[in-house]
C-alpha cells in the first residue's frame, strides 16, 4: 500500500485568511467517503513507524487535520508509468479536488510539499519519510459554518486522476489542449488563492474550458453545461468582469463601479462552493474529449 499526506482546509466565501488559527476551522470535518474501493482516507493521528531499532509510535503532526490517502497496492501500477515524488502527487491532490463538491480543499502542509508518497506494509507498519521540500500549495479563506462533518469523494477517481496527467503530460499541440492545461493551473490557484482571486480564476477555468473553439459567451456556455442558471452566471461574469477592468473606458465620463457598490446594490454572485462544482464539472467532462 501506499499513504500519502493530506491536509484539510476549508474553502470560503469570506476572506478570512488574516485571521489566526485558519487552518483549524477544517478540524469539524469527522469522516470523509470515497467511492473508489481502492483509495480511504482518514485519520490518524499515531502510526506504528518501521526503524532499525524496531517499531515505535511516530505522531504525525497537526493531526486534526491532517488525513492519510491511502491507495490499494498495485492501484498505481497499471498506469503508463509508476507514481513519482513530486508531479504525480500533485496531480493526486488536484484529482481529489475535482471529484468532491463539498466545500472543503484537499492540500499540502501550508508552503510546503511532501516529496512522496509512504510505504505501508500488510501489518500496517509505515516506512515514514519525514522529508519536505519548499513548495506552494497554501490557502487563504476559511469557514466555520459551511464546513461539513462528512466529505464525499465521487466518481471515478483513477479515471480522473489519469486525465489530469495526460493534460499536464502533453505536447499541447491543439489549442484546446493548451487552454485545458492553462485551466488546470488556474483551477490550483483558484482553491489557493484569496476569495477574489478564487472568483477569477474559476470564472477563467470554465472559459478556458467551455469556450476553447467556440465563439459565444461563456456565460452562456456556463448555463449550457453546469448546474448555473442564467441569472448566476450573469452576475459571475459581470462581477469577474469588474475584476479585471477596474476602471472605465477612457470615452466615458462616468466613474468606475466599486466593488462595495456592486455589493450594496445586490449584485448576487453564486457562492464560491457553487462556481468550484461548475469548474469540476466543467473540466471532468471536458478533459481528453
Amino acid at each position: 500500500m501506499k499513504a500519502i499526506d493530506l491536509y484539510l482546509r476549508p474553502l470560503s466565501d469570506f476572506h478570512t485568511g488574516t485571521l489566526p488559527y485558519v487552518e483549524e476551522k477544517a478540524t469539524s470535518v469527522e469522516e470523509i467517503e470515497v467511492e473508489t474501493s481502492e483509495i480511504s482516507i482518514d485519520q490518524q493521528s499515531e502510526i506504528p513507524l518501521k526503524t532499525p531499532d524496531g517499531i515505535k509510535n511516530q505522531t504525525v503532526p497537526h493531526s486534526d487535520r491532517h488525513w492519510w490517502a491511502v491507495v490499494a497496492e498495485g492501484w498505481f501500477d497499471h498506469l503508463d508509468k509508476p507514481l513519482r515524488h513530486y508531479g504525480d502527487i500533485v496531480d493526486f491532490v488536484t484529482t481529489l479536488n475535482l471529484c468532491t463538491d463539498d466545500p472543503v480543499v484537499f492540500a499540502q502542509n501550508p508552503g510546503r510539499v511532501v516529496s512522496g508518497y509512504h510505504e505501508v506494509d500488510e501489518r500496517g507498519r509505515f516506512n515514514y519519510k519525514d522529508h519536505l521540500s519548499a513548495g506552494a500549495l497554501g490557502i487563504q479563506s476559511a469557514l466555520t459554518k459551511e464546513v461539513p462533518d462528512r466529505v464525499t469523494i465521487t466518481g471515478d477517481v483513477p479515471n480522473v486522476y489519469e486525465r489530469v496527467r495526460a493534460v499536464r503530460e502533453s505536447e499541447a499541440a491543439s489549442n484546446p489542449q493548451v487552454d485545458m492545461m492553462i485551466a488546470l493551473h488556474m483551477y490550483d490557484d483558484a482553491l489557493t488563492g484569496t476569495r477574489w482571486t478564487c472568483i477569477a480564476n474559476l470564472f477563467y477555468v470554465c472559459e478556458n474550458v467551455l469556450c476553447s473553439g467556440y465563439s459565444t459567451s461563456p456565460e452562456h456556455r456556463i448555463v449550457e453545461e453546469t448546474d448555473l442558471d442564467h441569472d448566476e452566471a450573469e452576475a459571475w461574469g459581470s462581477m469577474v468582469n469588474r475584476l479585471k477592468h477596474p476602471d472605465t473606458p477612457s470615452d466615458s465620463e462616468e466613474p468606475p463601479t466599486t466593488l462595495l457598490e456592486m455589493i450594496d446594490e445586490g449584485t448576487s454572485i453564486p457562492t464560491v462552493a457553487k462556481m468550484r462544482r461548475a469548474a469540476n464539472a466543467a473540466l471532468t467532462a471536458n478533459m481528453n474529449e
